[in-house]
């Protein structure tokens, strides 16, 4: 299993919009079995989406922004990687 920090360096994408595919294709990898799994990555994912909520009211403060909006990303992909603990196989 890759670390968070290197899913999200190869990603090459904004916090925001990584979180957001995240919230959209995460069903497409859990189990349909696996309900406690769907519901553990939804609270690392809501965890995210407060955080990037937050940081939207840090406009001036460019430093705090980027560090609440990585923190997010980083505990959104966490949330998908270890949270699924039968995740389907590749397709």
């Amino acid at each position: 299993m890759d670390a968070p920090e290197l899913v999200l360096s190869q990603a090459h994408g904004q916090a925001t919009l990584i979180v957001d595919f995240l919230h959209e294709n995460v069903l497409d990898f859990v189990r349909e079995e696996s309900i406690d799994d769907a519901w553990v990555i939804g609270t690392y994912l809501s965890d995210s989406d407060l955080l990037l909520a937050s940081s939207a009211s840090l406009s001036r403060n460019y430093e705090a922004e980027n560090v609440l909006q990585s923190t997010a990303a980083s505990i959104a992909v966490r949330g998908v990687l270890f949270g699924n603990n039968y995740p389907l196989s590749s397709r």
